[in-house]
């Protein structure tokens, strides 16, 4: 059993629903004021949270072509960051991922 799962679902819900408010303010606020420079990674963590909270294919589309027009090779980026761009090219990309491996 996952954490989630042991929660009470009210409790889980109210998690849920707070995790939610909070990607959308992030997404605001990176909108603002993107590029970042040195922190284009946070658009892969914005693109890869979208699929898991939300399931919003369209926004985790809008992020990942952002952090790809950078032209920054995901390899420099560490192992677990590599893994959500990759996962979310495969859902929302054209399958092609460039250059995950060192």
């Amino acid at each position: 059993m996952g954490y989630a799962e042991a929660l009470h679902p009210a409790r889980r819900e109210k998690i849920w629903q707070t995790a939610i408010k909070y990607l959308v303010r992030m997404d605001v606020v990176m909108r603002d004021g993107w590029p970042f420079p040195g922190r284009e990674q946070f658009a892969v963590a914005v693109a890869y949270l979208h699929l898991q909270l939300s399931g919003d294919k369209e926004k985790a589309k809008y992020w990942i072509e952002l952090f790809d027009a950078q032209r920054i090779r995901p390899m420099h980026y560490l192992e677990w960051l590599r893994q959500w761009y990759e996962e979310v090219k495969r859902v929302v990309g054209d399958g092609y991922v460039a250059d995950l491996n060192p």
